[in-house]
């Protein structure tokens, strides 16, 4: 199991046992906690703050960015994270070379998603059943119907919340104004989700692209 400091640096996806990993760690353990720019309340935030905190931080950070990406996926006309041509594309070699730009895109976005959630979670090797479990978990499958698909969109969402809640403001002090759009009830804005390509349901022809570890 990674120390929380080795999570951190594994938050920002570099090997911890490798040089460049272990001279990160010594930069974060050196500098993190001396800002000038910063408030003096921020500023003890960051004094304050464990290795574990700072670590979630970073994944929570992860985590918010692979949402932006599936975000501004969602409003790409035509495009469909499910299609079964570019699944296949996906999944033979040098397929990658001719995905679009936004399937691409998209693979990237729920690798980074799922290895930052998974990486906090056990701090081990990320294996390929433990990555295919996530993507069940979180992203569109065949035959989904649209309340599955809404239910999997709030659960990326409170992915992100949970790891900002551990981060005990950390998060807020190091990425200030990245906000995800989750309600009381942990639910998402869904307005104009029956357009959307995470909350329709695929069709008898489409499937999900395979991911990999990261």
């Amino acid at each position: 199991k990674l120390t929380g400091l080795q999570a951190q640096v594994a938050a920002e996806g570099l090997d911890p046992n490798t040089p460049e990993g272990q001279a990160r760690a010594r930069a974060i353990n050196q500098g993190r906690r001396t800002d000038p720019s910063l408030a003096r309340s921020d500023q003890e935030t960051l004094n304050k703050a464990s290795e574990g905190q700072l670590a979630s931080a970073g994944f929570a950070n992860r985590v918010a960015s692979s949402n932006a990406v599936f975000d501004r996926l969602d409003k790409v006309q035509g495009f469909d994270p499910t299609s079964l041509g570019e699944a296949f594309l996906a999944s033979i070699p040098g397929g990658n070379m001719v995905l679009s730009t936004e399937s691409q895109e998209f693979m990237q976005a729920k690798r980074d998603f799922i290895t930052a959630v998974l990486r906090k979670e056990s701090g081990a090797v990320i294996g390929k059943d433990e990555f295919e479990n996530e993507n069940q978990k979180f992203f569109p499958q065949i035959g989904d119907k649209p309340g599955v698909l809404k239910q999997k969109k709030a659960g990326r969402k409170r992915a992100f919340e949970n790891l900002r809640k551990q981060s005990k403001g950390v998060y807020s002090v190091q990425f200030p104004g990245t906000k995800q759009d989750v309600d009381t009830k942990g639910d998402v804005d869904t307005v104009g989700a029956d357009k959307s390509i995470f909350s329709r349901t695929p069709t008898a022809d489409q499937r999900t692209q395979p991911g990999q570890a990261a």
